[in-house]
């Protein structure tokens, strides 16, 4: 079993009084609403002198009994820090291992569980590091954690991945109920993505070191990156191997996400090779996520560069899909390419390409986002989807340098 320590720093300091009241949910859909997230926002910015730049995704917060847990970026003297929300309250610090604190400079999956805090959090200096039911994980079958990826506490136990030094090499691997994955079969384990704990068993993406036949030397090896479902590795596909992947989902027992082939970039939805889309060859695709059976994401169908005000300009990941249904055009502007589609309430959102505009466009519920405060958008990054209102970065026409925007609003 791992090691646990007192998260120490995981709390705020006592002179820090929480300040939210009669916050709200969205009774729709059950996300936090827009009041929630501004009254948090106001909270942070009026107890210190930082500013809230930046949202994750709507889903990826909490809320329990009117108080948001999750993460939030924040500008602070200049410095960018991604900051965990606990219990309506933001943790600016922590302690390290010798009881210092230390400014917190980014977290990931934070989560309330029975009033304590879980996740991955970062120290100005240090790697991320697990807190599992509020305590630090600073050891695993007596190897050192070095730094974390994607945590979740599972039954008070740490899953997920973290990285630690063994076999004389730094090594990313998937964590199962306390317990490391080192090896696949005969395969060593040298990096994960993504990976998580279905009733026991691990799902993900798995990168290992395999044998392969070479032309001019025999036996060769070569890192391989290939899914995982219910414990089992998943080699092959609709009769071709599988050289990468990413995406992975495992979703009624069955592999969704995109893989690579020969032909390229594929994706997966419930365990089959999705080939066609429209009597279209797919060429490559991107951020695949299969939503009640259906394909979701970027797909290329056609052309790998088109012109737009007589420059060339390179399709990546081609049209935007939601619910297996291709968005051609959207307020009738041709949709050249896009990317972070996400689907919300079977609306598209993201960030698109026009045959009108060089940059991307930003997408909210299905429509443009042409402006803000009357200033026309140039380009965008990073667009999601909070409460119906835009979040992302966006440069606006005629100037150089990037704005941040949250809940519509520029900061």
């Amino acid at each position: 079993m791992p090691k646990q320590e007192q998260l120490g720093g995981g709390e705020p300091e006592e002179k820090i009084e929480n300040p939210f009241n009669n916050l709200e949910i969205n009774p729709e859909n059950n996300l936090p609403s827009e009041t929630l997230f501004k009254e948090v926002i106001d909270g942070i910015e009026k107890q210190s002198t930082a500013k809230v730049i930046g949202l994750d995704n709507w889903d990826s917060y909490q809320e329990l009994s009117g108080k948001l847990t999750g993460v939030v970026t924040i500008n602070a003297s200049g410095e960018r820090q991604q900051i965990p929300i606990f219990m309506g309250r933001f943790l600016g610090q922590g302690k390290d291992n010798e009881g210092k604190f230390k400014n917190i400079v980014s977290a990931s999956n934070i989560e309330d569980i029975d009033g304590k805090i879980n996740g991955g959090i970062e120290l100005q200096g240090e790697r991320p590091i697990p807190r599992i039911a509020g305590k630090k994980v600073t050891e695993i079958e007596g190897n050192k954690i070095l730094g974390c990826g994607y945590v979740k506490n599972i039954g008070n136990r740490l899953n997920g991945s973290v990285l630690v030094f063994m076999d004389r090499q730094e090594r990313s691997l998937p964590v199962i109920n306390g317990e490391l994955v080192s090896a696949i079969g005969s395969e060593k384990v040298i990096g994960c993505y993504f990976v998580e704990n279905i009733d026991g068993k691990l799902n993900g993406a798995v990168q290992t070191i395999i044998p392969r036949a070479t032309s001019s030397s025999g036996l060769g090896r070569k890192e391989h990156m290939f899914p995982v479902i219910n414990g089992n590795p998943i080699y092959r596909i609709g009769g071709k191997e599988i050289t990468s992947c990413y995406d992975v989902k495992n979703i009624d027992n069955k592999l969704n996400g995109r893989v690579k082939l020969d032909a390229g970039w594929i994706p997966v939805i419930g365990g089959q090779l999705v080939t066609e889309i429209d009597g279209q060859k797919v060429l490559t695709c991107n951020n695949i996520k299969n939503i009640d059976g259906r394909l979701n994401g970027s797909v290329k169908l056609g052309e790998d560069a088109v012109k737009i005000d007589g420059k060339e300009v390179p399709v990546l990941n081609g049209i935007p899909v939601i619910n297996g249904n291709p968005i051609y055009e959207i307020d009738g502007q041709k949709i050249i390419d896009s990317s972070e589609v996400n689907n919300i309430g079977g609306t598209l959102n993201g960030q698109i390409k026009t045959e009108r505009q060089e940059g991307w466009l930003p997408v909210i519920g299905g429509i443009i986002i042409s402006e803000i405060g009357g200033q026309g958008i140039a380009d965008c990054r990073e667009v999601h989807n909070v409460c119906g209102k835009i979040n992302g970065r966006v440069k606006f026409s005629g100037q150089s340098k990037w704005s941040n925007v949250v809940l519509g609003e520029i900061k």
